[in-house]
């Protein structure tokens, strides 16, 4: 406990409660206390990640009507670094009401740059669900808004389809002692596992047969497909124990497993190489040749290696017309599989930039102002094909938010979400918006227009406490969602020392507030009044009280 209170670097003190608000909003209304009280500021974590969870096929954050649980466990090389908001250490991690919010820790010996950047892996579970990974990595101090995107097993993404097998084989000796052949007919896509074959377990034993095969295939042309590529399509590639940031591009990935009689999945194989011959679509977008696929052309293989969330190169392969009566027009790619696992085929570009574009948010007249959330998707100017979600809180004028980490050479643009959760949105004009240039040093401006006049702003004043120590206030930084009782977009909102502004709601209107922090999440309700101020209790968890006064 001594080691976490001196990573969060408590400072105790006694402040007029008065006095800091007017030291962080000037010009709001404001309550004062007439005695001083002795006040903590919880709050030099100085690099958050706050994380929706996210339904692929109906886009609802999971967990926010139901009080489903996302558990997410960290790996990577810096895994150790990264904790709860409130400076506890998870394993694994758990969301509520659809959030998280996770932190990197003050170690000086950990403070992100692009010379040396803070690499992690969010790997994210739920049962009845696919799991999902999340390369991230850091390359400034700041907050970082990323959404997660975890497909139902029992309402999948139009795009993903699977095929279940079983009774296959005969296995004699260890080795199986005939061809086993699957095949999703609808696709084209053909699995051969030749005689000969040993499928083996992750102890080194053999399976027994029968065999089940399970194969999912992801098509890369279906709307949000995309979104669930492992690891997100800026990722890590792994070559010749030699790792590279990039993009991929891709042709189609799927997943292959293998199991025995008793269940056990197959982790390799020996004595023989199975093959896969995998569909081609013509009108998918080639990004070496910058145009559709014709045959010749090259491609490579890609094998996604959960545990470490690296991608590994295994080679390339050339691509072919497709054959079959009647023709189709579209192309095959005949290649082997060194083990089950999830399969790329597809591109690479590791070009990758440490210091991406910055997006500098702008006001369209000077009466305009407030905050929103903005949430768009970053796409490429090429093909119009998904690379990655984008979340950016802007609470003033020249607010300046990073694009995510991008390859460079692959001009782009962002279509913004402009919806009505919102009072403030992207203009026209600036949605969507080109960034030739995703590395370019030169902030690109983003224009912003007020969709409604009639609204205020409220200051949230959140005094923490501990039980055994009720006299002392306790000031959190953990963040803060919002949303009107009848609609059910959280908005989000930084929160420093216990205070919030919460701007473009409306007098009279019924609001939700909540905070995420400890694998726990908190909420509390008001009504927007003259006041235009909202002062709020939060009883402290016993890890964080534990952290703060040594308990």
């Amino acid at each position: 406990m001594k080691r976490i209170l001196q990573t969060i670097g408590i400072f105790l003190g006694y402040f007029l409660l008065g006095v800091i608000f007017l030291n962080e909003f000037s010009g709001c209304t404001k309550k004062t206390t007439t005695q001083p009280s002795p006040i903590i500021k919880y709050d030099l974590l100085k690099t958050r990640i706050t994380i929706r969870f996210v339904d692929a096929a109906t886009h609802e954050i999971i967990g926010m009507e139901d009080n489903k649980k996302v558990k997410v466990v960290v790996s990577g090389v810096d895994k150790e670094a990264i904790l709860d908001i409130s400076g506890v250490k998870h394993n694994p991690f758990l969301s509520a009401n659809g959030f998280m919010t996770l932190a990197l820790t003050s170690d000086a010996a950990v403070v992100p740059s692009s010379e040396h950047p803070v690499r992690f892996t969010l790997i994210a579970s739920l049962e009845g669900y696919s799991s999902c990974q999340k390369i991230m990595t850091l390359t400034h101090e700041g907050d970082y808004q990323i959404r997660m995107v975890l497909v139902n097993n029992d309402n999948p993404l139009t795009g993903i389809i699977k095929s279940w097998h079983t009774g296959l084989g005969s296995i004699v000796g260890d080795t199986l002692t005939g061809d086993v052949t699957v095949n999703m007919p609808d696709l084209q896509i053909s699995l051969l596992i030749p005689k000969g074959t040993s499928l083996i377990d992750k102890n080194g034993n053999s399976l027994k047969s029968p065999l089940s095969v399970s194969l999912i295939y992801y098509n890369h042309l279906d709307k949000g497909v995309l979104s669930v590529f492992p690891g997100g399509l800026m990722s890590t590639l792994k070559e010749n124990g030699i790792l590279h940031n990039g993009l991929f591009s891709t042709a189609g990935f799927m997943e292959i497993k293998i199991f025995g009689a008793d269940g056990v999945p197959a982790q390799t194989f020996e004595n023989k190489i199975p093959k896969l011959d995998m569909l081609l679509k013509a009108s998918t977008f080639n990004s070496e040749t910058q145009a559709e696929v014709a045959g010749g052309d090259w491609i490579s293989v890609y094998r996604f290696e959960p545990d470490s969330s690296y991608w590994l190169f295994e080679h390339h392969d050339t691509i072919h017309p497709y054959t079959a009566i009647p023709p189709l027009g579209d192309f095959v790619v005949s290649t082997e599989i060194s083990r089950p696992a999830v399969y790329n085929i597809g591109w690479f570009n590791g070009n990758s930039c440490s210091n991406p574009a910055k997006l500098t948010f702008t006001f369209d007249t000077l009466s305009v102002g407030g905050s929103a959330f903005l949430t768009g998707t970053i796409k490429k100017q090429a093909d119009s094909s998904y690379v990655d979600w984008i979340g950016c809180p802007v609470s003033k004028e020249g607010d300046t938010v990073s694009l995510p980490m991008m390859a460079s050479g692959i001009p782009l643009f962002i279509s913004w979400n402009n919806d009505s959760c919102e009072s403030i949105q992207v203009t026209p004009d600036a949605n969507p918006i080109s960034i030739d240039d995703p590395c370019s040093a030169l902030p690109l401006a983003v224009p912003l227009v007020s969709t409604t006049g009639n609204t205020t702003s409220v200051i949230v004043d959140i005094s923490g406490f501990c039980p055994n120590h009720p006299d002392v206030k306790i000031r959190p930084s953990f963040g803060i969602w919002y949303r009107p009782e009848n609609d059910l977009c959280w908005k989000w909102v930084d929160m420093r020392d216990g205070y919030s502004k919460l701007c473009g709601v409306t007098y009279g209107g019924n609001y939700l507030i909540g905070t995420y922090y400890d694998n726990r999440w908190q909420q509390w309700s008001f009504t927007v009044t003259d006041t235009l101020y909202v002062p709020l209790d939060l009883e402290l968890s016993s890890n964080v009280c534990g952290n703060v006064f040594g308990m």
